[in-house]
């Protein structure tokens, strides 16, 4: 994996204290001399440049329509507290937010119930296009960082933690082959956040910034966004995201470097950033230990399969 850190420190600030210009090397044996050797292996980056002419990238390029399609919103994440402005959605698995819930799929109910009135909906191709979309993060993930992937995918299935793809709860087989993460948050509409350190397993997460127009398509040309530089407040770099001439992947161990978004803007009001993260949360890990000890013997208590809110959803259209 390569990295590329470019921008201007002066534009940045923190606590109103500006930061330092530094060079990612420079900042590198600062850490080392502290002894802070782990943190620099904590987190690397790669871009996919639109003119790249390896069919793979193609391929992602392509398969990111697959993925479009899934930031509509069906559940809109309330309890970020480090978000300042923006959207986040997300989707998977969580630890239960409902009574009588262990752990259940992101879907509001009555979002659900809206898109089974629309002419065409399908269940079974609703199931089918999340397959589709956890091949193509596993396939971007395996990609830029294997080794990174390969430490996820093992942990979710050691942990027999519901997968990002599997649409319900089953006790013999809760992962699909090829998922590493138990849920995806998306970003839009000019997302930013404080600085932050996230609850999740001590393992990788996934984050892309891909540009797009306001209408969802893929902004290869005259993109202005400015702004939005992803930074990395431990160890004082960041991603020039305006220089990034295609999608920029960043893979990081979320819940050991502080880090956060910055503000951005369209110059001409059409562009804006889509971002999405792959994790495992840490309660849906815990969760899932206390469910596999026997914790929870409530017979009332249940999950929150993607079956049972699409018997809820026709309940409700009878």
């Amino acid at each position: 994996m390569t990295t590329n850190h470019q921008g201007n420190w002066a534009n940045i600030s923190t606590n109103k204290k500006p930061l330092r210009r530094n060079h990612l090397e420079k900042r590198k044996k600062q850490i080392l001399k502290h002894k802070r050797r782990d943190m620099v292996s904590l987190f690397g980056t790669c871009c996919i440049p639109w003119e790249n002419s390896d069919p793979v990238p193609q391929e992602l390029f392509s398969s990111y329509q697959t993925l479009k399609n899934f930031y509509r919103p069906l559940y809109k994440n309330k309890k970020n507290s480090s978000l300042i402005s923006g959207t986040m959605y997300a989707e998977g698995w969580r630890k239960a937010q409902v009574p009588n819930q262990i752990v259940g799929r992101y879907i509001n109910q009555n979002k659900l119930n809206q898109q089974m009135t629309i002419k065409g909906f399908s269940q079974d191709e609703e199931a089918a296009g999340f397959m589709k979309m956890g091949n193509f993060l596993s396939t971007v993930f395996q990609k830029v960082a294997s080794g990174a992937y390969d430490s996820c995918k093992s942990y979710l299935k050691e942990q027999s933690i519901p997968s990002l793809s599997k649409m319900n709860f089953n006790q013999k087989e809760n992962y699909c082959p090829d998922d590493f993460s138990s849920a995806i948050t998306y970003t839009i509409n000019d997302f930013c956040n404080k600085a932050h350190v996230d609850n999740d397993t001590d393992n990788w997460t996934l984050i892309a910034f891909i540009p797009i127009k306001k209408d969802g398509d893929l902004a290869i040309e005259d993109f202005d966004v400015e702004g939005r530089e992803f930074v990395i407040r431990d160890l004082k770099v960041f991603i020039d995201l305006p220089k990034v001439k295609g999608i920029k992947l960043v893979v990081l161990k979320t819940n050991k470097l502080k880090h956060q978004t910055i503000p951005s803007k369209s110059t001409s009001g059409l562009f804006t950033r889509f971002g999405f993260s792959c994790q495992i949360s840490k309660n849906m890990s815990i969760t899932m230990e206390k469910y596999h000890r026997n914790h929870y013997e409530d017979k009332n208590q249940s999950f929150g399969n993607y079956d049972d809110y699409i018997i809820k959803g026709k309940r409700k259209a009878t």
